[in-house]
Formats: structure tokens, sequence, C-alpha cells
């Protein structure tokens, strides 16, 4: 019976620990597209018709070659790199093309405090390739644009 309970009190403690991790992020301006990918719809600014500026979040995968290559960054500019829990990347998406560009890149620890930073001096525009992460980050920032562009294409 204790066993059972203990369990019990241990899975509601990391259920919580969950929810309140995904609170923190909602509840900061943070709005989720996709699994581990959040946009800050605050930070979004309309450089162009179709071209929009805005901060996100990305908390990926500890296995995956994001998070790999992001630890090798920061071990590489001498940075402490083994606590690296998410980034933060200001983004600009050009709804028209269907690419985007990253200006800056912030890596996080769990506490927020900053491990390190990169300011990209001349960044050079990817296509947004369907199923990657800035997939649900296209259709949340560009929705309003597609719709404008498929309206005015039906009307001539």
């Amino acid at each position: 019976m204790k066993r059972v309970m203990a369990y019990t009190l241990f899975f509601s403690l990391l259920s919580l620990c969950a929810y309140t991790e995904r609170s923190t992020a909602l509840s900061e301006g943070w709005t989720p597209v996709d699994k581990g990918v959040y946009i800050n719809e605050e930070t979004l600014t309309h450089i162009t018709d179709s071209v929009h500026s805005l901060w996100i979040q990305i908390v990926p995968d500890k296995d995956s070659t994001l998070y790999t290559r992001s630890r090798k960054f920061l071990r590489e500019i001498g940075r402490e790199h083994a606590s690296l829990e998410y980034m933060g990347y200001l983004t600009e998406v050009d709804c028209m093309t269907g690419r985007f560009r990253e200006i800056t890149a912030m890596f996080y620890r769990k506490d927020r405090n900053i491990l390190g930073s990169v300011q990209k001096e001349a960044p050079a525009w990817q296509e947004i390739k369907g199923g990657s992460m800035m997939t649900g980050v296209y259709r949340s920032v560009c929705d309003d644009f597609r719709a404008t562009e498929t309206h005015e294409d039906r009307s001539c």
C-alpha cells in the first residue's frame, strides 16, 4: 500500500512539474505551435507586407541533432554547455516565399540564465520544409497573409 501511494505521489509531482513548465512558457506570452516550439506573438513585427519578425523558443529533445549542434557550438565558444535547456531565436519569416532566417540565437539554462548567444551578420534565407520545426511557426505567423493572398487570387 505504501509503495502504491509513493508511486502515485511521485507521478503526481512529475505531472505537476511538467504542467508548471508548460504553464510558465504560456504565461509569459509564448504560444505553442508544435512539439517543443513556441512563438511570442507580443514580439511580432511586420517588416514588409510579407516579412515578419518575432522571437521563437525551441525546447529540443535531448537526443536531437539541434540539441547536439547547440551544445557543440557552446563548447566551441568556451561556454558551459551541459545545462542547455532551450534556445531563443529572433527570426524573420517571409510569408510570400515560404522562407525564414535567424537573426539572433540565444542559448538558455532552465533557470533562464543565458549560456551564450550569436548575432548573425548576414543571415541567409532558408526554405521552410514541410514537417520541420518552422512549419508550425510559418502557419501561425502567415495564416492571415495566406488567407489574403488566396482571397486576392480569387478576385482576379
